[in-house]
């Protein structure tokens, strides 16, 4: 079986996400989310694959000590097998989105995955930080169709976080579109209103 061919497991769900799965976590609750992104990422240590963290509501330290705290890190964990990255850096101090930049640094750590011994990779993101620019807000939508590309065509999963407290019923209906499985309320969905990424780009 090919690394594109694996399973990643969505533990709270018992519902497998195949490899090449751009998905979205919609959420009120912050216990909740906590919960499904620490058994994500659990599984995909376990299954051996490299996690990739985009912090921003938590600095990459409190993300340790949380996922460490929920028994997702610990000392038989590879310090190389849960990276965290932190946007406050990439966006240089939320004064410019460069979706480039994202974009390389998503592309760079899948396909670095495998390289380095892994089955694959799993990403997860914390959205928030894209609220805190202007350039964030009007280039989100187009970014994120770039996102599905790279997941797509590489041996990995990703779960972007988006807090419907946060974020507008017009960016969240935007975000829909761009993410083919939508997870909500504990259920793993099926987009029906997903548009392919490069007839989306065409169409902004």
């Amino acid at each position: 079986m090919s690394a594109l061919q694996q399973e990643a497991l969505v533990g709270l769900s018992q519902v497998q996400i195949p490899f090449g799965t751009h998905a979205c976590l919609l959420y009120d609750d912050e216990a909740e989310r906590q919960q499904m992104i620490a058994e994500f990422i659990k599984e995909g240590v376990e299954a051996g694959e490299r996690v990739g963290y985009f912090t921003d509501a938590m600095t990459p330290e409190q993300g340790r000590t949380m996922f460490t705290q929920m028994g997702v890190m610990g000392g038989s964990v590879h310090h190389d097998a849960f990276h965290f990255i932190d946007t406050n850096q990439i966006c240089r101090g939320y004064g410019s989105f460069e979706p480039n930049e994202f974009i390389d640094r998503l592309y760079a750590f899948c396909s670095s995955a495998t390289k380095r011994g892994y089955l694959g990779a799993r990403i997860c993101g914390e959205m928030s930080w894209s609220l805190k620019s202007v350039d964030g807000r009007n280039r989100l939508i187009n970014y994120e169709a770039e996102v599905s590309n790279v997941i797509e065509s590489s041996p990995a999963s990703a779960i972007c976080q988006y807090d419907f407290r946060l974020f507008g019923t017009k960016m969240i209906a935007d975000v829909i579109r761009v993410h083919p499985v939508i997870i909500i309320n504990g259920m793993i969905i099926q987009n029906p209103f997903y548009v392919d990424p490069d007839e989306f780009v065409e169409q902004a």
